[in-house]
């Protein structure tokens, strides 16, 4: 009788250790999927000043960060004092500058981040902010896919050809 109920308390143990530990499981990636909506980003960036000072704090990036000749991108120091306080502010985990868009990563879990256009620039993103700057987790929304690998492509030519393509982004 002691071994029965011995056995009867590890198997309520063991069951009850197995909901506990899909509970925590369950509510730690609800909180990954609110930090990875569209929302929550739409969040972060009017809480460092609104759209249009993210954008035009980016746009400075664009010039101050240029990538170099021959290069596709550059990546930016966060420790950087030409960065922007406004960027600053957001809590960022890396800065790519490329040659017609800034790509901000946050730090936060996941891929979650931000896309900053030149004006004029084919634009693309999971969902858009304003014009010119995207929400982006990484997968490009069905409308803007194609423009997505349409740039990819038009950048791989360039470089193909040995071309310039910081001076060449808006060639047709």
């Amino acid at each position: 009788m002691k071994r029965l109920f011995i056995a009867l308390g590890v198997l309520i143990l063991v069951v009850g250790l197995l909901i506990m530990t899909r509970l925590f499981f369950s509510f730690r990636d609800l909180g990954r999927r609110i930090r990875a909506e569209p929302a929550y980003t739409s969040a972060i960036v009017e809480k460092a000043g609104g759209a249009d000072a993210v954008l035009t704090a980016c746009r400075q990036m664009l010039e101050t960060f240029a990538p170099n000749e021959n290069q596709l991108f550059q990546e930016v120091p966060l420790a950087d004092s030409r960065i922007p306080q406004i960027m600053r502010n957001m809590h960022l985990s890396s800065i790519n500058v490329c040659i017609d868009r800034v790509r901000i990563k946050l730090d936060e879990p996941g891929r979650i981040g931000l896309l900053a256009f030149r004006e004029g620039a084919t634009q693309y993103g999971t969902s858009m902010i304003t014009n010119c700057l995207w929400y982006w987790n990484g997968t490009p929304s069905k409308e803007t896919r194609s423009a997505y690998l349409d740039m990819q492509a038009k950048v791989r030519e360039y470089y193909d050809k040995g071309s310039n393509p910081k001076l060449k982004w808006l060639d047709p």
